[in-house]
């Protein structure tokens, strides 16, 4: 089974300092982007788009020149996906990502750009539960990761989503999907404090690279 990965790179940041796009924010040896794609190219997805907005070109060329050698190395594709309506919301650069799989029947894991500590045992134990309830014959539509009782990212969509992704709009907003369908939903505990810490201040920022760096 394929499972690609959408990751949403496409937000304004509006709560950081210096108006630069917060997944080119430092990280590590990287950036946050960096950090979170280097960890997606080392998990089972088979293959990846990053949807940008916001700095556009500047996300653009730290894309090409540092990330797509993670994937290639690995022998994956990564793509990039522009959203030009950015500031609509995620729902939107959620479409836009899914409307350049390489199949639409692919399930795809959301990322959220901003969420560099996801683990590759987490992204690789959803994938595997996913495939196991699916040989089951009970395959979900949706698989939340959770940790210590609050679920996080990425979220599994199945393919069977894929037309309904495919119409969301500004006035929505994925959550609204995701609990239309919650009878559906497989909730994972997971050992990951990572699926649930994103970057919205530089606050942030610095409590993740303390973490980042232990």
């Amino acid at each position: 089974m394929l499972i690609e990965a959408v990751i949403l790179a496409a937000g304004r940041s509006r709560r950081m300092e210096g108006g630069t796009a917060k997944v080119l924010m430092p990280f590590g040896r990287g950036t946050v982007l960096s950090r979170l794609c280097g960890t997606i190219a080392q998990s089972r997805v088979y293959r990846a788009v990053i949807v940008t907005g916001f700095q556009h070109e500047i996300v653009t060329e730290h894309v090409e020149s540092d990330i797509s050698p993670l994937f290639r190395d690995g022998g994956k594709e990564l793509v990039i996906a522009r959203n030009p309506r950015y500031e609509d919301g995620m729902a939107v650069s959620f479409r836009v990502g899914a409307g350049f799989l390489s199949s639409p029947e692919n399930p795809i894991l959301l990322f959220l750009g901003d969420q560099p500590l996801v683990t590759v045992a987490t992204i690789d134990r959803i994938i595997g539960t996913f495939e196991d309830l699916h040989k089951g014959r009970n395959e979900p539509l949706l698989i939340h990761p959770r940790y210590d009782g609050k679920k996080g990212h990425p979220v599994l969509f199945s393919g069977r989503l894929q037309d309904e992704i495919m119409q969301l709009t500004r006035d929505d907003q994925v959550r609204y999907l995701t609990w239309k369908h919650r009878e559906r939903a497989f909730v994972l505990d997971v050992e990951d404090e990572g699926i649930g810490l994103d970057i919205d201040t530089p606050e942030d920022l610095r409590r993740l690279r303390e973490r980042g760096s232990s």
